[in-house]
């Protein structure tokens, strides 16, 4: 995702994950609150450690041109137009996408569960399958997966 990118002249590099988190979680914030975000709110949102952590990487995006902080004072954050070419990703989909993901891991989970002899390592592709999913906080399907998931592991343990 730190790939570089030619920018009129001018190479430009993509926000790491953690930083592109904090874009996410700065523009998500503004766009529901009209305001930005602290940043303590910051770090208690993305589970930081410390607030140094989540001030080197807000630096960082100022350096590169992807955030400005008009003042010395909270709430002070916000996204440049240069963010716009950095594609920020956010975890937020449509339902086209969502039921062609829900779709694509009910094959997986189908083919696995057709097979006669089931393997440590189709349990573990079905185990990253809901961990996806889960990421992606799509805790409906979640539900049937892990059911399905279950019932396979104390099929093979007997």
């Amino acid at each position: 995702m730190n790939e570089p990118i030619n920018t009129g002249g001018v190479i430009k590099r993509l926000p790491t994950k953690q930083q592109n988190k904090i874009l996410i979680f700065i523009k998500e914030f503004i766009d529901q609150n009209g305001y930005s975000p602290t940043y303590r709110e910051i770090k208690t949102a993305l589970n930081y450690s410390s607030v140094s952590i989540v001030a080197k990487h807000i630096d960082s995006l100022i350096q590169r041109g992807q955030l400005v902080k008009r003042s010395r004072t909270a709430r002070s954050l916000e996204l440049t137009n240069s963010v716009s070419e950095f594609r920020i990703r956010s975890n937020q989909f449509n339902i086209k996408d969502e039921k062609w993901l829900i779709e694509k891991v009910n094959d997986i989970f189908s083919q696995i569960e057709e097979k006669k002899l089931i393997d440590n390592q189709d349990l573990n592709n079905m185990k990253v399958s809901i961990d996806f999913l889960r990421l992606l906080k799509l805790d409906q399907p979640i539900i049937n997966f892990i059911g399905r998931y279950h019932d396979l592991v104390k099929k093979v343990s007997r």
